[in-house]
């Protein structure tokens, strides 16, 4: 069993999807601090904790398409 801190995930996963999905348009002048990504995050947590346990930077194929099943 390997155990990985998952202390600030939330906010480097606000900085990793700007990463992967990069603003366009006028928006990217703005400063990222500032606007909230239109998608859950959790997923991108999650990719986030599989990047540090692998030590390695993986990328996202597609545009974000997150469902949110209750």
């Amino acid at each position: 069993m390997h155990l990985v801190d998952e202390s600030g995930t939330s906010l480097r996963a606000r900085d990793r999807y700007w990463e992967l999905w990069p603003l366009v348009g006028w928006r990217r002048w703005l400063p990222k601090g500032l606007i909230v990504p239109p998608d859950h995050l959790d997923a991108v947590a999650a990719l986030i904790l599989i990047e540090d346990y692998l030590n390695k930077q993986l990328q996202w194929p597609d545009s974000p398409n997150f469902r949110i099943l209750l």
